[in-house]
């Protein structure tokens, strides 16, 4: 179609000879054997750089097909999985909420801080939760303190004020304690 243009316009199309006034053998010679050999790994080179490249290119391809495959796949079943177990799930966090938990605070004169001790661990959120106070014959106003701060706690029984004496150790060895 560009050719029947050129001619339709009145131009002459002409070889690169015709123009030199040289024959085709002048313009490009016949290459040696040495050089035709050169010619023929040079292509060979070119070749086998092109089909790794194209290699390369495929791997990739098929790589991000599985992947998306794999994706697609394994999203369905989690997806799927999650759905059919959402009942067991909240049971097990209902069960795990249901444990009793008593938080055990040896105290032994410790008068100044055990208001706020005790305080912070009957902030919890946990509802199942006891928290009992060992007093190992505190000198000070420490049993005073935590009762008179507390009553209403230690009449529902969230608080427990136990005194022993044995030390501190024997009121930490008391976490096999157990409440009903």
């Amino acid at each position: 179609m560009i050719i029947e243009g050129i001619r339709a316009r009145g131009l002459q199309i002409v070889s690169v000879g015709d123009l030199l006034h040289m024959t085709r053998a002048q313009i490009m010679p016949p290459l040696s054997t040495g050089e035709r050999w050169s010619a023929e790994l040079t292509g060979l080179g070119f070749w086998l750089f092109d089909a790794v490249q194209r290699f390369i290119v495929l791997v990739f391809f098929i790589g991000d097909l599985l992947m998306t495959g794999r994706l697609l796949f394994i999203g369905t079943f989690a997806i799927y999985d999650r759905v059919r177990h959402r009942n067991e799930i909240r049971e097990l966090e209902l069960d795990f909420h249901r444990a009793r938990v008593a938080v055990l605070i040896p105290a032994y004169n410790e008068e100044k801080v055990i208001e706020r001790t005790i305080r912070a661990a009957l902030r919890s959120s946990y509802r199942n939760l006891r928290v009992i106070v060992i007093d190992d014959g505190s000198t000070d106003q420490t049993l005073e303190v935590a009762r008179r701060s507390f009553p209403h706690e230690e009449a529902s029984g969230r608080l427990l004020i136990l005194v022993l004496w044995g030390g501190i150790s024997f009121a930490l060895a008391l976490r096999w304690f157990r409440w009903t």
